[in-house]
């Protein structure tokens, strides 16, 4: 595992478990983690300017969601800013798509046998880190 990768987990697991018990992120943590990725892509040398704007793409996406339809909280956009920071586009997306496909699987779930209604919330951000571990075994395959 590359140094990206455990900071991405060092990063997703402590906040995936706040989310679940507060329902909410501490934004210092993801903005430091967020900035640490950021300097170690800039000291390995692989990062270019078009680099750096698709790597925040999909975290500046999901802000645009979360402020204007708040469908989604500002928090989850900045963690998924932060790991494009650390990731890359790729990675980033692919933990957006899995963590995203995981949560409505969770949500038509909750609706159909927990009887939730239909604007139940979920914390997305253990979602996000079950992205990251699909994007991980896909990987290694």
């Amino acid at each position: 595992m590359t140094k990206s990768r455990v900071l991405i987990l060092l990063l997703l697991l402590p906040l995936a478990i706040e989310d679940l018990l507060t329902g909410r992120l501490f934004l210092p943590w993801i903005c430091l983690a967020g900035t640490a990725g950021f300097l170690l892509k800039l000291a390995g040398g692989d990062l270019s300017l078009p680099e750096l704007l698709c790597s925040l793409f999909p975290g500046l996406c999901l802000l645009g969601i979360a402020h204007f339809l708040k469908a989604v909280g500002t928090g989850d956009a900045v963690l998924t800013a932060a790991i494009g920071l650390t990731a890359g586009f790729g990675l980033t997306a692919g933990i957006l798509f899995w963590g995203a496909f995981l949560c409505a699987a969770a949500g038509i779930a909750c609706m159909i046998f927990w009887h939730k209604p239909g604007n139940y919330r979920l914390p997305f951000a253990p979602f996000l880190l079950m992205g990251f571990f699909v994007c991980l075994s896909m990987e290694s395959i």
